[in-house]
């Protein structure tokens, strides 16, 4: 602060005048009165002038001190860079007011006294502006180094992927940090220190931006992975044993396998480390356990040349790590990649060398274990990014191989390894087994049923097998595909084999599950509606050749059956007529009461009531009966015109059943079988009569689909004869008497045994003794029966379809009797039909099978599943050869 001059010496001072009172003074001299007074004026005056130098050199210095002020706040405001050289410029200032402020003073003795004040000021100004204007410069120049210590640890951290660039930005920064501390006088220690501060803080830095772009990086230890030869033993303290070698307790640490203390050494080759150095093994000396660890290490290190081979060898073992460079090849001579060796190490191996180089940036372990969290939340998160893509086509992959198909692509393995985390490895042997599987589905998949199943037992897991449950769970798959594949097959065969009766207009066998649902996927059954009556007349072709409707078509007429409007039910009652018509057999298993509805309704609009009036009439005639309709048809059936029309019904059922050029037997007959066929004809026709409300015609009809589906007239046993469950009424399809000629073929097959063998006779055999007759050679041999056999139903016959096989005799008398025919074992004979089991049948069946095989080898059905074959067996080679390459260690797949 300015100092403001103070003067010594005498003052003026103002006093009041003290008057005690009249007095008389001496008079003098006038002449001595006015030198007196001029002295005393001269006196007065100069004080008067010194007095006003002194103010006006104080004032000069107040402006001063004001002028200073202003010119430190001016220097006040400039910071750093700004306020450098600036303590002269403005002590320049400060020197050119003293100047200004020295001019404006009248006269030398005011400017003198300014001077000296002034200069006391000027010293303590510039003294002021000096030490603020060094305090800038320090402050700039620290500002500065700490600004390039951080720009270039960012540069650094972000050069994570750039070693180049790292390594300058490193240098840079040690360089301003050598500069710095020599221009602060800092020892070497001191400068050495604040590097490798600044060297962990950029490592830290840049080690999780290489977590967050490259976690897996990080998590393997590819982070630090230059090799320097030698191992760091920190980082191997770290890795062994968390840096401690005692317990919480005082003893060593000791692991399950025996290797003791913070490097984890084996007793064994600690003592002969000790041993070397003629020292006492003493375990539990960490100093002494140091020291032989570090030569261990420095041993391996010597040997091996390379951090990589001293870090496995310390961990697995040298011999191990020998045998491996002998195997896979020496990385130390690019035989094989730092990387390519690492995957071939044991996983424990390969998680040793990922934490021991992690550990040697020298990051403290809690960072590493916060980076490590870093780095697999990445993961997680590339994880989940990578399952949203690799989920629905692993998904849509695994679908197409477990249905036999070529997969449009198939995941690699690191990709699933990857995205599925710890469910990879068995992600990934699933892919392969159903890969395996399809390709197996594929070479089976038109192969006989027994070679199939031959095939699959192959694939059965063995209870001992590691993949069992998933090689169970596959097995059970395949065989369901073979069994689909089995039916697709079998229902196109069935399609063809329907298509061809349809074309040629052969009769099948209505209980045939496999021609009913051929029938039902026929695409005039599919475009079936019932009240639409340009779809009818297909349908109706279709029963009519082959004797089977469709289940749309019964399904709707039923519904129809009893639906209020006259134009649906006439297109029903139109088309039930036509189908009857056309095969009465085909509409037999349709309720009875339905049956008469739709017969009454046709007839009664036929006769030209109208369709309301004839669907009400019919209803109540069928559906609706009353009491009194009930009790008038009764008494109907006991008139004479009633049994006058049942017998003439009854005798165009026998007409139907006769055949041309025949003598076939009438419904009078006298004999037990028309008996008993009169007896079921007028039972059936008189349940008719009341179900249809009277309507002796519809009655009619039904009563001769329904006779024809148990009587007929047989020639099985010889001649044409009244038979019930006779083989043509039971298997009422296929060729016209195949069920004679089947039953003829196994009758001779019976009586006479196979004909394959020449019988030869002698002439003297014949009877023949004279002349020179020849041999007579046969393949008819003589019947082993001593009768003729004929089948007969009995009581089972109703149920399982099959036939007593009876023997007919006669005795020496000529009297006849009917036993039954046993087999060698003395068990009861009997026989089924069977179209498929009659061989002119099955050759053609096996001639139309080899015909379509022929068709399918040239046609692109077969070509196309021979390229489905190979990119199958082309695309299992590729992932299973994969798989096998990375079987040896499954760690490097998570790794991937």
């Amino acid at each position: 602060m300015p100092t403001v001059p103070t003067v010594t010496g005498r003052q003026v001072e103002s006093r009041g005048f003290q008057s005690p009172g009249f007095q008389t003074f001496e008079q003098p001299n006038i002449g001595d009165a006015l030198v007196d007074a001029g002295s005393k004026a001269i006196g007065v005056f100069g004080e008067a002038k010194q007095r006003a130098n002194v103010a006006l050199s104080q004032e000069a210095s107040l402006k001063l001190s004001q002028a200073e002020e202003d010119l430190k706040i001016q220097l006040y405001s400039l910071k750093g860079q700004n306020a450098i050289g600036k303590g002269q410029e403005f002590t320049q200032q400060y020197d050119e007011q003293i100047q200004s402020l020295s001019a404006s003073l009248p006269d030398d003795a005011s400017r003198q006294m300014f001077m000296q004040q002034a200069q006391q000021q000027r010293i303590q100004f510039q003294g002021n502006v000096g030490r603020y204007e060094q305090g800038q410069v320090n402050e700039f120049e620290s500002n500065q180094y700490d600004a390039t210590r951080q720009l270039q640890i960012q540069k650094e951290a972000d050069s994570w992927n750039n070693p180049q660039e790292a390594v300058l930005a490193k240098n840079i920064r040690t360089v301003a940090t050598a500069r710095y501390g020599a221009s602060r006088g800092w020892s070497q220690e001191q400068i050495l220190a604040a590097i490798e501060k600044d060297n962990l803080a950029a490592t830290e830095m840049r080690a999780k931006n290489y977590a967050v772009d490259n976690p897996l990086g990080w998590m393997n230890g590819e982070f630090s992975a230059d090799d320097t030869g030698g191992l760091d033993m920190r980082a191997v303290g770290i890795v062994e044993s968390g840096g401690q070698h005692l317990n919480s307790d005082g003893s060593i640490i000791t692991s399950s396998a025996g290797a003791q203390g913070r490097f984890q050494l084996m007793p064994e080759t600690g003592k002969e480390l000790a041993a070397k150095r003629g020292i006492q093994y003493n375990p539990s000396d960490e100093e002494q356990h140091t020291m032989l660890a570090s030569d261990y290490a420095q041993d391996l290190s010597n040997k091996y040349g390379s951090e990589l081979l001293a870090g496995a060898a310390y961990n697995w073992g040298q011999g191990n790590v020998d045998k491996l460079i002998e195997k896979v090849g020496d990385p130390r001579k690019g035989e094989i990649s730092q990387a390519d060796f690492i995957k071939q190490l044991p996983s424990e191996t390969q998680g040793w060398i990922s934490r021991y180089r992690k550990n040697k940036t020298g990051m403290d372990p809690v960072t590493v274990y916060q980076i490590d969290n870093l780095a697999n939340a990445q993961i997680e998160k590339q994880r989940k990014l990578v399952l949203n893509e690799l989920e629905p086509l692993l998904n849509n992959t695994m679908a197409q191989l477990n249905n036999g198909e070529v997969p449009d692509t198939v995941p690699s393995i690191p990709a699933i390894m990857f995205g599925y985390g710890e469910q990879g490895k068995k992600m990934v042997s699933k892919l392969d087994i159903s890969m395996d599987n399809a390709k197996t589905f594929q070479a089976i998949q038109y192969l006989s049923p027994e070679q199939q199943q031959q095939e699959l037992l192959k694939k059965k897991p063995e209870v001992n097998d590691p993949d069992y449950a998933l090689k169970l769970e596959a097995y059970g798959k395949l065989s369901s595909l073979v069994s689909r594949s089995n039916e697709t097959i079998q229902a196109q065969r069935d399609s063809r084999r329907f298509n061809e009766a349809l074309s040629m207009g052969e009769k099948l066998d209505p209980a045939n599950k496999s021609m009913q649902k051929a029938a039902d996927y026929t695409q005039t059954a599919q475009n079936f509606r019932i009240n639409d009556g340009s779809t009818h007349d297909g349908v109706v072709q279709l029963v009519a050749q082959t004797g089977i409707i469709p289940s749309q078509v019964t399904s709707q007429l039923s519904a129809v059956s009893r639906s209020r409007s006259p134009d649906a039910v006439k297109q029903g009652a139109d088309l039930f007529n036509r189908l009857y018509d056309a095969d009465p057999a085909s509409v037999g298993d349709m309720p009875k009461d339905m049956q008469g509805f739709y017969l009454t309704v046709k007839q009664l609009t036929d006769s030209g009531m109208a369709p309301e009036s004839a669907i009400e009439q019919a209803q109540n005639l069928t559906y609706n009966q009353t009491d009194a309709l009930k009790a008038q048809l009764a008494s109907t059936q006991s008139t004479k015109e009633y049994k006058k029309d049942r017998v003439k019904a009854m005798d165009s059922a026998v007409s139907n059943m006769s055949q041309l050029f025949r003598f076939d037997p009438s419904a009078d007959d006298q004999s037990p079988e028309a008996a008993r066929f009169r007896n079921d004809y007028q039972a059936l026709y008189d349940i008719n009569y009341r179900t249809t409300g009277g309507n002796a015609d519809a009655a009619k009809k039904m009563t001769n689909q329904q006779i024809a589906r148990t009587w007929s007239i047989s020639e099985v046993n010889g001649g044409a004869k009244f038979m019930k469950y006779a083989p043509e009424a039971l298997y009422n399809y296929g060729p016209s008497g195949w069920q004679a000629a089947q039953w003829k073929e196994e009758k001779e097959r019976l009586m006479y045994g196979d004909r394959k063998e020449t019988i030869t006779t002698s002439p003297t055999q014949l009877g023949i003794t004279s002349g020179n007759a020849p041999v007579v050679e046969t393949k008819t041999p003589e019947s082993r029966i001593g009768g003729e056999l004929e089948i007969t139903p009995d009581v089972l016959t109703a149920r399982q379809g099959d036939y007593a096989i009876m023997v007919r005799m006669k005795d020496k008398d000529g009297i006849e009797s009917v036993q039954p025919f046993f087999d060698k074992y003395g068990r009861q004979m009997r026989w089924k039909p069977s179209l498929e089991d009659w061989d002119p049948y099955k050759k053609s069946q096996i001639e139309r099978e080899q015909k379509d095989q022929e068709e399918m080898l040239r046609g692109q059905e077969i070509r196309g599943f021979k390229d489905k074959h190979r990119a199958i067996d082309e695309q299992y080679r590729r992932f299973h050869n994969d798989r096998v390459n990375r079987f040896k260690n499954y760690f490097s797949w998570s790794n991937e």
